[in-house]
């Protein structure tokens, strides 16, 4: 009992890694908007700079992610990959905690890639994605406005940050 009161593994606590909030859930997600200039350093090609937001809408009694500002007839999307990024987005978890890097040296002050997103009760979020931490290859994470970050695994981030023409649903392509 004393260890759990140095260690303080309340949820509010810097302790605890989860990004948002821990009731969040994939079906929450309503919008996402993905820009990046990312390209990981592991895949063959270089990932083109991405741009471009997702909306679930209600389209004849059925919600359906669109593409927003695309035709959907083009670019139908899979409810399966859209709903494993939002899964993804809404657990997020960094894996160390950092507090003493300066902003400029974590990359925050020009993220290499911001991930929004709003939920069906209003609320919105930005995770400022910054510099690739090579050694352990991890990225500098932060919700934007907090002064304080986190390093998160590339691989969290690959599940995300991903052109949207593979989150097309090949069955329905034309």
């Amino acid at each position: 009992r004393s260890l759990n009161f140095y260690l303080n593994s309340d949820e509010s606590f810097w302790s605890d890694l989860h990004l948002f909030p821990r009731d969040l859930t994939g079906e929450d997600i309503i919008r996402i908007t993905i820009r990046s200039r990312i390209s990981f350093p592991e895949q063959e090609s270089k990932l083109p700079d991405l741009d471009y937001t997702l909306v679930l809408e209600n389209i004849s009694g059925v919600e359906t992610w669109q593409v927003h500002g695309m035709d959907s007839s083009l670019y139908p999307l899979s409810p399966e990959k859209l709903d494993s990024v939002a899964n993804t987005l809404a657990s997020f978890e960094g894996n160390e905690f950092i507090a003493d890097i300066a902003q400029d040296q974590a990359g925050f002050a020009d993220p290499e890639a911001e991930i929004e997103f709003t939920t069906s009760d209003d609320a919105s979020y930005t995770l400022q994605v910054g510099a690739h931490f090579k050694e352990k290859n991890q990225y500098y994470i932060k919700i934007a406005g907090q002064p304080y970050g986190y390093l998160a695994a590339a691989w969290r981030l690959e599940k995300i940050l991903v052109p949207v023409e593979t989150l097309v649903n090949k069955e329905q392509e034309n």
